[in-house]
């Protein structure tokens, strides 16, 4: 019953609706396709009572018709594809899109992979590329990271462990949920310029040795999992909803001492983060590039500074482009930080200022895990109100640039021997730099 257009070069001939327009218009009514879509796109408008086909291979591109809040015909599996292929290939070069192409033709005898049971990951545009983009635009390279990714998948139950845990957290009644609820150091900040969440990782306030201690590594590092799916998803439909591919996301990792507005043992529990991290790295970075498009490290000492300055000509043009290592003082981020945020919009307090109403204001609070996980039901209630509502409250106008008073105790805690330095800040960026592979630290990906 619908007009279709001309073939598109990935699979069978294709209904598009333009999800910028979120309508597909009947067949014998006239409607000029939009300039900015291929040959094989024509707009059509379907009767509203036509029931829904939510499958979940379109789910990205069902919620967005579902969050406009009108009743729309939903998009089978192969116009989902289709238009992905359409807006992936107008948002690359043609030389980008030739290895695309490559790499999708070299991975369509996985479409039984168990990997690809829930999900056609093979043929969706978007997750090829990243995966190219994760090795340099060298297609056989990506297709061998591809193909040990979907393998990973499989023998790890990856959709299966992340969906049961996505349901325990949000039931939010076990220990284990109560904890990450309570003392989780992660939180989507707000929107960016393109409708992604920033995702804000808070490791100065966390306590990464007592989480393992009540809830064992294996959780630990499937909640990160969760939040990195969850992230590749609010990619997608961005994707979807913008019409053109976003690279990644912005990435705020918060590393430094906030003294009597922060928690105790920094320099113990940043050790620790490493320790903890370490084993999770490799698995984050080989199968899951391109998280990240722009990474804020901020709040370090000047020593960590000096020394990123030196080693800095050995940093890959394409790291130092993504990541960005800031000191103290918020004004070395501020700016940068506003340019990836939409008109409007409010950063919060403690990345605007260095007074002691923005330090004491910084959410999550994070904390020292207890021994035997037993929640503080009033702490519960705070964590949960604070995640529904804004991270971070905003500072007193009357104290928005007053200096913190515990600035110099801060700045004697950042003097430590400089391999010790190094190491943290290595681990931090490696940690929240999920988009960035292995080889972009000179390791090779098989290491």
């Amino acid at each position: 019953h619908f007009q279709l257009g001309t073939p598109c070069c990935f699979t069978s001939p294709c209904v598009h609706a333009r999800i910028g327009h979120g309508f597909i218009q009947p067949a014998g009514e006239a409607a000029d396709a939009p300039e900015t879509m291929g040959a094989c796109c024509a707009v059509r408008e379907q009767d509203a009572d036509v029931a829904p086909r939510m499958l979940r291979h379109a789910r990205s591109f069902n919620q967005v018709l579902a969050e406009r809040g009108e009743r729309h015909r939903m998009y089978t599996q192969s116009e989902s594809l289709e238009q992905e292929w359409e807006i992936v290939s107008h948002s690359v070069e043609a030389d980008e899109l030739a290895r695309l192409r490559a790499l999708h033709e070299a991975v369509q005898d996985l479409d039984s992979h168990p990997a690809c049971s829930r999900v056609p990951l093979n043929r969706q545009a978007q997750t090829l590329l990243r995966f190219l983009r994760g090795r340099d635009g060298n297609a056989a390279a990506a297709e061998v990271m591809f193909r040990n990714c979907l393998e990973w998948r499989a023998n790890f139950c990856f959709d299966e462990k992340i969906e049961t845990w996505r349901s325990e957290l949000k039931q939010g009644t076990s220990k284990r949920a109560r904890l990450f609820l309570t003392y989780g150091t992660d939180s989507d900040m707000c929107l960016d310029q393109f409708g992604v969440p920033v995702w804000l990782m808070r490791l100065s306030v966390s306590d990464p040795a007592g989480m393992v201690r009540e809830v064992g590594r294996e959780i630990m590092l499937v909640n990160s999992l969760h939040r990195i799916d969850a992230m590749h998803s609010h990619l997608r439909r961005a994707m979807s909803r913008n019409g053109k591919m976003v690279r990644g996301c912005v990435q705020i990792i918060d590393v430094g001492d906030y003294g009597k507005h922060g928690v105790p043992k920094w320099w113990q529990r940043m050790f620790d983060g490493f320790q903890v991290g370490k084993e999770a790295f490799k698995i984050f970075d080989l199968n899951f590039p391109e998280t990240t498009r722009k990474i804020f490290i901020v709040r370090t000492g000047s020593i960590t500074m000096r020394i990123y300055r030196m080693v800095q000509p050995m940093v890959p043009p394409r790291t130092q482009k993504k990541m960005k290592l800031c000191g103290w003082d918020a004004a070395e981020w501020a700016d940068d930080l506003q340019a990836e945020m939409p008109s409007g919009c409010t950063v919060p307090g403690f990345l605007t200022s260095d007074s002691d109403a923005a330090l004491s204001s910084a959410r999550p609070l994070g904390g020292l895990v207890p021994t035997g996980g037993v929640v503080d039901e009033a702490r519960l209630e705070a964590a949960l109100r604070c995640s529904k509502s804004t991270v971070l409250t905003k500072p007193r106008e009357d104290a928005a640039t007053e200096p913190s008073a515990d600035h110099s105790v801060h700045a004697r805690r950042l003097l430590i021997p400089f391999p010790i330095i190094l190491v943290v800040v290595i681990a931090a960026a490696m940690s929240g730099a999920r988009a960035l592979s292995l080889i972009d630290f000179g390791i090779p990906g098989d290491v």
